[in-house]
């Protein structure tokens, strides 16, 4: 069975070597805005949405983008450090 070492290397590897654009994007701050905003006006989350449409903009800009491939790299011609 391989370490966690190696499942880490081996999922690096595929990972940075995918011929397809890929990234890890982290959700905390959106599940935590919306949880706050849920609990304060007493909704459930489709209501909130549903009934705020706006908000949607606001959601988006909290998605933190962690780590990119070179292919994604490559296709979107990025430059320097995410």
């Amino acid at each position: 069975m391989p370490t966690k070492q190696e499942l880490n290397e081996k999922y690096f590897y595929f990972f940075e070597n995918a011929p397809i654009a890929l990234w890890i994007e982290d959700f905390s701050e959106v599940k935590s805005y919306v949880e706050k905003e849920i609990s304060k006006n007493n909704l459930d989350i489709k209501s909130f949405i549903t009934g705020n449409h706006e908000v949607i903009h606001k959601l988006s800009s909290l998605v933190k983008i962690k780590e990119v491939n070179a292919t994604a790299v490559k296709l979107y011609k990025a430059k320097g450090d995410l």
